[in-house]
């Protein structure tokens, strides 16, 4: 009988008898949150160069819409932002005829031309001055005040 308790302990160490261990609790699913997500909002359609509803100020053929001058006045900064932009156009058709701005880097700043109904205008400006003069267009659908501009009729 001394022998049997060993045997009998030996017998539980060596497994037979062991209870199964038990089951861990199942780990919780981890949602995928990409898959709830809305899908993104469609690109808005590209804006036409001079719209009728509101002002169009564009770079690199991309148009965007500004409501006012300020509006305005920062899309021409951000457009003309470090030493690498090429062109900024500003545009709105006004009862049929297109007012238009267009500037271009220039020594020290920006060349630009504006096409009002009856007149083709031009100046340079320093750089700190176009967005200036491009929230003054918008606002007054006019040349810019702070700004010298050469003026001539065109038929």
């Amino acid at each position: 009988m001394k022998l049997a308790i060993p045997l009998f302990a030996l017998t539980l160490l060596l497994g037979c008898g062991e209870e199964a261990a038990p089951a861990s609790d199942p780990e919780p699913e981890v949602e995928d949150v990409e898959a709830e997500a809305p899908p993104p909002e469609p690109e808005p359609e590209p804006l036409a160069e001079c719209p009728t509803d509101t002002w169009a100020v564009g770079s690199q053929g991309t148009n965007t819409a500004a409501a006012d001058g300020p509006a305005a006045a920062t899309l021409a900064r951000q457009a003309s932002r470090g030493s690498s932009w090429e062109r900024v156009s500003i545009c709105r058709t006004i009862e049929g005829v297109e007012h238009h701005m267009i500037c271009s880097p220039g020594a020290g700043g920006a060349e630009c031309t504006l096409g009002l109904p009856g007149q083709q205008c031009s100046t340079t400006l320093p750089g700190p001055m176009l967005p200036v003069a491009v929230g003054e267009f918008v606002d007054t659908s006019a040349a810019s005040s702070s700004a010298e501009w050469r003026c001539s009729d065109v038929e």
